[in-house]
């Protein structure tokens, strides 16, 4: 019975610390064990930066990996293409 009052008191102060922080321009989701990382200051200098440096990382490895593969397919058919008229590929 304790542990559920404690619990409740838990409850009404998060959703008390919730409201005052959109009142001051803030955000705070209660359910999120990481909740700092919705603050606006650790969010304009950690968490959007990392979004940022992320989605170019993605897009790099990304690139690469489809020129790997146009690369490995130009180099199948230039095999197909020796083997048909009997000559030899370096490579």
């Amino acid at each position: 019975m304790v542990r559920q009052i404690r619990h409740a008191e838990r409850w009404t102060k998060l959703l008390a610390q919730q409201a005052d922080a959109y009142a001051h321009g803030g955000a705070m989701c209660i359910y999120d064990p990481l909740s700092f990382l919705h603050h606006p200051s650790v969010h304009a200098f950690f968490v959007g930066p990392v979004m940022a440096y992320s989605t170019i990382a993605l897009l790099v490895v990304g690139l690469a990996v489809s020129a790997f593969a146009v690369g490995m397919e130009l180099r199948r058919d230039q095999q197909q293409v020796a083997d048909a008229e009997g000559d030899e590929v370096n490579g």
